[in-house]
Order: C-alpha cells, then sequence, then structure tokens
C-alpha cells in the first residue's frame, strides 16, 4: 500500500501571530468602546461584555435624559409658574367671573342703566327704594322723617292724607268727626281750631259777636246769643237788675 505524506505544516511568522493576538485584545476593548478592533471582519457578532452593559447602561442613561427632556418639554408645555410662584394653567384661562360680565342689579351701590338712583342697600325707608326709584308719597313706603303714613295712594279721608301725613283738624281735609277743616290754626275764619263751625257759646267770639263766654247762661254779662247784657233786653241780670 502506498503512502502518501502530507506536507509538514508552515509555521505562520511572528509578525503574523502577534497581529492576531492584538486583534483578540481589541475585540475586547473595543466592545467596551462601542467599536470593533482591527482584528475583527466585518459583520461578526461580539458578545456584549460587561464594558457593553456599561454602554447598554449610559444609553439607557442617555434614553432616560431623553425622557427626562421630553418629560421636562411635557411640563413646560401644561403647566409654568410665574414670577409669584403661584401656579397657572397652561392655557392660561381665568377661572372666576369677572364684575365685567356680571348683570346690572339694584342694590350694588353703581348707577346701571334703567335705575334712577341705587344707594346700595335694600331699605325702602331712605330716599331711594328696593327697586332703585326714589321715595315718594303713595309709594306704599313710610319715608322715615319725612311721611307719617303711605297707604299706596294719594287720596284724602282713608285714614291717610294724599301727602302721606296722619288726619288731623288743620289738615284742609274734613275727615270723619270734623265739621269743618280750613287747613289754619285761626279761630276766627269760620272754622275753629277743632274743625268745629263756629257758633255762639262755643267760648270763641266770632264775627258778628258781642261776647261768647263759652256757656247757655242768660243770668250773665254775656247772653246766649252772644249779647252784651243790659238793661231792657228782657234779661234780669241778678245782682245787677231787679
Amino acid at each position: 500500500m502506498r503512502t502518501l505524506s502530507l506536507p509538514s505544516p508552515r509555521p505562520l511568522p511572528c509578525a503574523l501571530l502577534l497581529s492576531l493576538a492584538i486583534g483578540c485584545t481589541g475585540c475586547s476593548e473595543g466592545a467596551a468602546e462601542g467599536s470593533f478592533g482591527g482584528g475583527l471582519s466585518a459583520g461578526q457578532n461580539v458578545a456584549p461584555t460587561e464594558g457593553g452593559d456599561s454602554d447598554s447602561e449610559g444609553g439607557d442613561s442617555d434614553s432616560d435624559g431623553g425622557g427626562s427632556a421630553s418629560t421636562s418639554g411635557g411640563t413646560g408645555a401644561s403647566a409654568g409658574t410665574d414670577s409669584d410662584g403661584d401656579s397657572d394653567s397652561g392655557s392660561g384661562g381665568s377661572t372666576g367671573a369677572t364684575t365685567d360680565g356680571d348683570p346690572p342689579a339694584c342694590g350694588n351701590g353703581i348707577l346701571e342703566d334703567g335705575e334712577d338712583c341705587d344707594d346700595g342697600n335694600y331699605s325702602n325707608t331712605d330716599d331711594c327704594t328696593d327697586q332703585c326709584v326714589p321715595a315718594a308719597c303713595g309709594d306704599g313706603h313710610v319715608h322715615v322723617g319725612v311721611e307719617a303714613c303711605d297707604d299706596g295712594n294719594q287720596q284724602d279721608g282713608d285714614g291717610c292724607t294724599a301727602s302721606c301725613q296722619l288726619p288731623g283738624c288743620g289738615d284742609g281735609v274734613v275727615q270723619p268727626g270734623e265739621e269743618c277743616d280750613d287747613g289754619n290754626q285761626s279761630n276766627e275764619d269760620g272754622c275753629t281750631n277743632l274743625c268745629t263751625k263756629p257758633g255762639c257759646g262755643d267760648g270763641i267770639v266770632q264775627p258778628g259777636e258781642a261776647c261768647d263766654d263759652g256757656n247757655d247762661s242768660d243770668n250773665d254779662a254775656c247772653l246766649n246769643n252772644c249779647a252784651a247784657a243790659k238793661c231792657g233786653d228782657g234779661v234780669v241780670q241778678q245782682g245787677a237788675e231787679l
């Protein structure tokens, strides 16, 4: 049998061996640095080393940084803080009603369209009523210090005069129980201060009367016809005439 003899392996040059050794070292370090050493061929897969994890974590850190930046950007878009430290809404809108938007209202102290007055209260006893119109006799509200009564009309003879005063002798209105009322306090003008018609014996000397002693006796100095007693009047004056 013929025996084939194979040629002896030729030893590799030292320079090539040194290059391969350096290339393997570059594998490890290159992976850690995120680059391939000169000894690796294109498309070769290299298992990540501890340095690779660090790089990945660095990537996570970068990703987190990006996320943080994104979050920061989102926060800036949704809310902000103004110079006085108050948090402002991202929309910047107002949450409360403004005075400019409030409808006009009687009693707010502001004279507005449709109001004749507005004293800032809801009292009906002062100069301006709760309807924001000036107080007036006949409005049904007693104006303190001005009116004695107010029955909601301006008629006499119903317990409150047309001038919103309580009825009485001398107000010029003949009320129940009065014979007359001339609107003054004179006793010598046809209507006494008691709102009665003048007459002899009322104690008031009216025009046409010589006297009036306020009684019904003829035996005194003033007769019942308000004439002074005298001899020949037909009335015997006691102690003076026989």
